[in-house]
C-alpha cells in the first residue's frame, strides 16, 4: 500500500465510498428530497476529509 496509495486517501476512501456510491444514490433518489442529498453529499465529503487527515496523522 505504501507504493500505490497513502494512508490518508485510503482512510477517506474506506469511510466515504459505501455511503455515496452511485448505485446507492440511484436506489433511494425518489425517497429523499434534493436538500437531503445535498446534505448527505456535503457531510460525507467533510467526514472524508477529516478521516483522511486522521489517516495521515496515524503515520506520523
Amino acid at each position: 500500500m505504501a507504493f500505490v496509495l497513502g494512508t490518508g486517501p485510503a482512510a477517506a476512501l474506506l469511510i466515504t465510498l459505501p455511503s455515496v456510491s452511485i448505485v446507492s444514490l440511484l436506489l433511494v433518489r425518489r425517497a429523499f428530497s434534493t436538500r437531503v442529498f445535498v446534505f448527505v453529499g456535503c457531510s460525507v465529503a467533510v467526514i472524508g476529509i477529516i478521516s483522511g487527515f486522521i489517516g495521515m496523522a496515524a503515520l506520523v
